[in-house]
């Protein structure tokens, strides 16, 4: 396993752009209409992750319905190890992302969301252009927000 450093996040960050934002373009082209509506399901689902009493998202149940919604996203590629690929470079970016989950404000809760509603709207509009581009933006939010957090 790579050592966690700056270096080693941006190197993930490019690869996870070249093959995921591939995978979701390939999903985007070939998924079935219901890859269309298990997107629109995993997007309600991690939409409506509950809130304790302190109004704050149940963390755990977030990051289950964050990885949820982005598997389902390139579920619809056909080429299986491209997919697993991916979700590979998502799992080895797990501790990244879990240090940006931390960092992030009630605004940035906000504007990720939008980015979620984004990327289910290009998805079952078959949008080749902006899916992959808003999947793009959304993977290199992670290094922004743990520059933010420094």
């Amino acid at each position: 396993m790579a050592a966690v450093s700056e270096k080693d996040l941006h190197e993930l960050i490019d690869t996870r752009l070249v093959v995921e934002c591939e995978a979701f373009r390939s999903a985007i082209m070939h998924g079935s209409v219901e890859w269309e509506s298990d997107v629109i399901g995993a997007y309600h689902r991690l939409h409506r992750v509950e809130r304790d009493t302190d109004g704050e998202r149940n963390k755990d149940a977030w990051v289950t319905a964050h990885r949820d919604f982005h598997e389902v996203l390139l579920a619809g590629c056909p080429n299986s190890r491209l997919v697993a690929v991916a979700m590979s470079l998502r799992d080895a970016a797990e501790l990244y992302r879990s240090a940006s989950v931390s960092a992030m404000t009630e605004a940035d809760e906000v504007r990720r969301d939008a980015e979620h509603l984004a990327l289910r709207d290009a998805a079952t509009g078959r949008d080749l252009a902006r899916g992959p581009e808003l999947l793009g933006e959304h993977i290199r939010m992670t290094a922004r927000y743990l520059d933010g957090a420094s």
